[in-house]
């Protein structure tokens, strides 16, 4: 089971290590070493489920102060907000995953560009002006929105990276591989 568990972990596959875990708990006699109680507390953070991965941490660590400073820092941020500020107004979701020059300049470019299509349809210019600023418009205006998510994606990669080495560096005295 315990193999089972980490090679779930390693191939990045951890809803799997999860139920893994998770039916550790009801064999009978399963004694969880901390090496796997270590994996668990890693999968916990990798799936963003800081209340459980802190659990298990003070399962394994009893001094583990340092690092819960830093469970309680971390706070991810929703794609899903990201998508829709990026709706509502263009380059805010850029902003609010953490990037402001990025969500000025994706403003900066499609203000233009949607100032263009309605100028060209007023002065009639329909097919010289208007379909090509509004087509370029709407790339950059769903494109900016799906690129919001992905830097929401990264910025969370990056903090699950951090709390995982931050585990670590304090079970290192803890579990030997």
């Amino acid at each position: 089971m315990n193999e089972k568990i980490k090679n779930n972990y390693f191939i990045k596959n951890h809803v799997q290590a999860k139920n893994l875990i998770l039916e550790t708990t009801f064999l009978d006699g399963y004694q969880k070493t901390k090496e796997i109680i270590l994996f668990e507390t890693l999968n916990y953070v990798a799936l963003q489920e800081l209340d459980a991965a802190e659990r298990s941490f003070f399962a394994l660590i009893a001094d583990a102060e340092p690092v819960n400073e830093t469970f309680r820092k971390i706070k991810f941020k929703s794609t899903e907000k990201a998508f829709v500020l990026s709706f509502i107004i263009p380059g805010s979701g850029q902003i609010y995953a953490g990037h402001p020059l990025k969500g000025v300049l994706s403003l900066s470019i499609q203000a233009p560009l949607f100032y263009f299509g309605l100028n060209g349809i007023q002065r009639g210019y329909i097919f010289t002006e208007s379909i090509p600023s509004i087509a370029l418009f709407q790339g950059f205006y769903f494109g900016g929105a799906e690129y919001a998510k992905e830097l929401v994606l990264q910025r969370n990669q990056r903090e699950v990276e951090e709390l995982s080495l931050a585990i670590l560096r304090k079970a290192k005295k803890e579990v030997s591989f």
